[in-house]
């Protein structure tokens, strides 16, 4: 009993020490015109008795701050090697959050020395921040991110060719070993299999991929904006286009088929969306008609979706010169390409389109026709068009629910990885691990 007595006092005691030596630097920082808090999501920062009971979490200005100061701190950074080694605050030592175990660190023999904790974008810092207080470590002060960090950056030796073709102005995205090509696959994979978790992520290689190429930067930051735009604020118009539109051959009106069935005919489903662009037809008579898909008759390869779709209309009235036939794309990404080759070559006079489609398909399709058309005309150097409205044929369809991984097998075969887009649009792909 005296022994467990005697081990509670310690605690106690050691905690008590913790709880004044950080309210004496949150004073310290408070006078200089800073203002740490505690730890987000970990509570107050004291427990019942008036003791510490977590790491503190503190803003990178306050950090910078502490680091001024000789007090024999110590700057820990808990990212991978390869992270750290593309860059790193001056003077951090790396011990990896996945190496942190039960186990003090060897790095850190003093547990009363002040540690200033930081990761990539804040996560594995919060973890490791606690693991080290839990352990016994009294003074441990966890700062966010470096994506935010806008103090100085030091990173390992780089190639001086590639130096040359980047701009200095952020030395970890310099030594970053990824191609563009490589950043823009991980910025589809991390959005399309997290949406919103992952927006740290996103935002990071974004970074990267603009201080490495701005060209392509400008361009992909432009498209994830519109991604998220087309899935959460882009207004769907049921059955017929709003009024406002214009007028003219400078819109004109793309419709998106739908797979055959085994015999060649058209399901009821693309019958739909035909009679809903038909609708749109009449608003606006004189707007161009793309109908655009290809073969997916398993027993029929003589006809193909567009084909039909142009006679349908045909027959119910359309005009045969406003007709813009696209025969053969085989998914949305494909619509998308093979539209805007089309438009571009033959009818320079249209800079925007509307997409007529089913309802769970309008986000999804409007997303890979802007991404298509704005990656087209920045590669070409070709005018840009745009998608500016839609028309939805009410219609859910149980096999194409989960949009956002359709919408993810688009955005890759976009870029050329058509075996990996594949594995999305067939259910058997495995996320990347969020860090």
């Amino acid at each position: 009993m005296r022994n467990a007595e005697h081990s509670d006092r310690n605690r106690k005691e050691r905690k008590t020490r913790a709880g004044i030596m950080v309210l004496t630097l949150i004073l310290a920082i408070l006078l200089s015109g800073c203002s740490g808090k505690p730890a987000s999501g970990s509570g107050d920062i004291m427990d019942g008795d008036g003791m510490l009971n977590s790491y503190l979490q503190i803003t990178q200005e306050e950090a910078a701050y502490m680091m001024t100061k000789d007090d024999g701190h110590v700057v820990v950074d808990v990212r991978r090697q390869d992270e750290y080694d593309a860059g790193h605050i001056p003077g951090a030592i790396l011990i990896p959050n996945e190496s942190i175990g039960e186990e003090p660190p060897a790095e850190l023999p003093d547990k009363e020395q002040i540690i200033l904790v930081y990761c990539r974008s804040g996560r594995r810092s919060k973890e490791a921040a606690q693991k080290l207080f839990d352990m016994g470590y009294e003074r441990v002060y966890e700062f966010g991110g470096i994506i935010d960090w806008t103090g100085e950056v030091v990173t390992a030796p780089v190639d001086e060719e590639l130096v040359a073709v980047i701009p200095q102005t952020d030395p970890v995205a310099a030594a970053d070993p990824r191609t563009p090509e490589e950043l823009i696959r991980e910025i589809i994979l991390y959005h399309g299999s997290y949406d919103k978790e992952a927006d740290d992520q996103v935002k990071e290689r974004l970074h990267i991929l603009k201080a490495k190429d701005p060209r392509q930067g400008e361009l992909w930051e432009k498209i994830m904006d519109y991604w998220v735009y087309a899935n959460e604020e882009m207004p769907i118009n049921m059955e017929r286009l709003p009024e406002d539109l214009p007028q003219g051959q400078e819109m004109c009106i793309v419709v998106l088929g739908f797979e055959l069935n085994d015999d060649g005919t058209m399901q009821d489903e693309l019958i739909g969306r035909l009679q809903t662009a038909l609708t749109c037809a009449e608003q606006y008579p004189e707007a161009y008609i793309v109908c655009t898909g290809g073969g997916t008759a398993a027993n029929n390869k003589e006809v193909t979706e567009a084909g039909l779709m142009g006679d349908w209309l045909k027959e119910h009235g359309l005009d045969e010169s406003r007709l813009i036939i696209e025969d053969a794309s085989h998914t949305t990404a494909e619509n998308a390409r093979f539209s805007y080759d089309i438009l571009l070559a033959d009818y320079p006079q249209v800079t925007s389109v509307a997409l007529v489609s089913s309802s769970y398909h309008i986000a999804w399709g409007s997303l890979l026709f802007e991404a298509s058309f704005l990656k087209a005309a920045s590669e070409q150097q070709s005018p840009e068009i745009h998608v500016i409205s839609n028309a939805a044929y009410p219609f859910e369809n149980a096999k194409y629910m989960d949009t956002l991984r359709f919408e993810t097998g688009g955005m890759l075969q976009l870029i050329g990885e058509n075996p990996l887009a594949m594995d999305y649009y067939m259910d058997r792909y495995t996320k990347p691990e969020l860090d």
